[in-house]
């Protein structure tokens, strides 16, 4: 806390206690995937669930700095009658620079592309490793969140209501928030623990290729465009961690060159920009090109399998995002900042998301700490068959 004194020429005022700086919330995060064999090519036809789980935990690990902690575990096993299955693959941690990339690389290589293997889905057990992990070597002013993805419903002991569990975690200050990939998973069941322990919730829609493009994919299922949709529900998360404002965002598919503009504001503080897209279309920085208002070249903080992210300059000017690609690529740009401007959207039948035809009702809020009076807000909506109507 500190005291202001403002001064213009002969007049003078003062205020004690007047400018008070907090600092950002930090977080202490148990990354937690499903690797049941339903995430997989066995049951899916290709592994595109798995690799956009996979790509969400590091896009998500990427994100956080060196007060925010990070571990991983993944869950899914056999009915041997030995609870062994979920793997504690990273120890919670303090997320460095070094041991982001350490987590990184066992995503990478220790949970599994393919997880046909393993049958069932232990969520339980991946819980209360998780829930250990946090209670243990968790940072008492951090806050202890889950970020729990699975696609199926648990069958397996223990269970979310088994004892050991939820009776425990849900009198903790650890927090559960969950992803359900697809129509499969126990969307009811996820949506209670994230109530329950007063984390977030958010349903995920598996998109399904073409069969004709099926076919020529050797019988591949899984549109790959669901790696960016995984990789907004992990930055949507981390901006809840952080209290983030999300600027600006741009998906849809870019083939050979295209430029996309961000506008950073003056009050945008800390303003970052990630670029999302599916492991198989190995972009580099050959591909993405970002440049400022003088066309000066911003080299990325980090260029990942999947995903790249830039620290952009704090003052106003316009950004040129850059591709060229030298095939079609699906990609999600998100761009995000400290502000006091936030801007909430959601709508009241995620369920259905996925249901060609269903009625969806798009909500929206607007607000810096009050209400923006005589704001106007526009949605872009693309149809299944390209075509983009302004409402």
């Amino acid at each position: 806390t500190y005291d202001l004194e403002v001064s213009l020429a002969t007049e003078s005022n003062s205020d004690a206690g007047a400018v008070i700086y907090v600092d950002a919330p930090h977080v202490d995060r148990m990354i937690l995937l499903d690797r049941s064999g339903s995430m997989g090519s066995e049951l899916m036809g290709n592994n595109e669930k798995m690799l956009g789980a996979k790509s969400g935990g590091r896009i998500y690990t990427d994100l956080l700095t060196a007060l925010d902690g990070v571990g991983l575990v993944s869950f899914g096993g056999d009915a041997d009658g030995i609870e062994d299955d979920a793997t504690l693959h990273k120890t919670l941690a303090s997320a460095s620079f070094e041991y982001k990339a350490e987590v990184k690389t066992s995503i990478n290589v220790d949970v599994p592309d393919d997880p046909s293997q393993y049958e069932l889905t232990a969520m339980g057990q991946g819980i209360q490793a998780a829930y250990t992990q946090l209670t243990v070597n968790g940072t008492s002013g951090n806050d202890w969140r889950i970020a729990l993805l699975s696609d199926g419903y648990e069958n397996i002991a223990p269970f979310w209501d088994s004892p050991g569990v939820s009776n425990i975690v849900v009198p903790s200050k650890v927090k559960i928030d969950a992803i359900a990939l697809g129509d499969g998973a126990h969307q009811s069941l996820l949506a209670e623990i994230a109530r329950q322990t007063d984390g977030e919730y958010l349903h995920v829609a598996v998109p399904v290729l073409p069969a004709g493009l099926r076919a020529r994919l050797d019988g591949g299922g899984v549109d790959p465009v669901i790696e960016n949709r995984l990789a907004d529900a992990f930055l949507r998360i981390r901006e809840r961690d952080a209290d983030l404002t999300r600027l600006q965002s741009a998906s849809g598919t870019v083939n050979g060159g295209t430029n996309l503009a961000f506008e950073v504001f003056h009050w945008s503080h800390t303003p970052v920009l990630t670029v999302s897209w599916p492991t198989a279309s190995a972009l580099d920085a050959d591909n993405i090109t970002l440049k400022d208002e003088d066309s000066n070249v911003l080299a990325a903080a980090v260029m990942d399998l999947s995903h790249a992210v830039f620290n952009l300059a704090e003052h106003a000017q316009i950004w040129d995002l850059q591709f060229d690609t030298p095939s079609a690529v699906p990609f999600l740009a998100v761009l995000t900042c400290q502000g006091n401007l936030k801007v909430q959207l959601w709508t009241d039948q995620a369920e259905d998301s996925s249901i060609i035809g269903s009625v969806q009702r798009v909500y929206c809020a607007v607000h810096d700490g009050s209400p923006v009076l005589e704001a106007e807000v526009f949605a872009d909506v693309t149809s299944p068959s390209n075509t983009t109507e302004r409402i």
